[in-house]
């Protein structure tokens, strides 16, 4: 992909620097377990939310722009909990 793509080399760095196990195990429960502590008892969030926020939050993507999960259902048609569209392009 980055012999296609170089240019994502840079983009991949900064991302992969901000996902140590702590975040990755933090972001993982936000979307498994939720604020409850209770497996699947229906507080946890959308895996799009998450990282849509985890973005956001180390300034790879502006808040304003990004879709939230119903957007993003409603131009993909996907409701699999899978990153499809992070800035709202195609």
């Amino acid at each position: 992909v980055l012999d296609i793509y170089p240019e994502l080399g840079a983009l991949l760095s900064s991302f992969v620097s901000h996902l140590d196990d702590e975040k990755m195990r933090e972001l993982n429960a936000r979307v498994d377990i939720g604020p409850d502590g209770i497996f699947l008892n229906g507080d946890e969030e959308d895996a799009r939310d998450v990282a849509r926020s985890f973005l956001t939050e180390i300034g790879l993507i502006n808040a304003i722009s990004a879709p939230n999960s119903a957007d993003a259902e409603a131009d993909t048609g996907a409701d699999n909990g899978t990153v499809e569209e992070v800035d709202g392009e195609e």
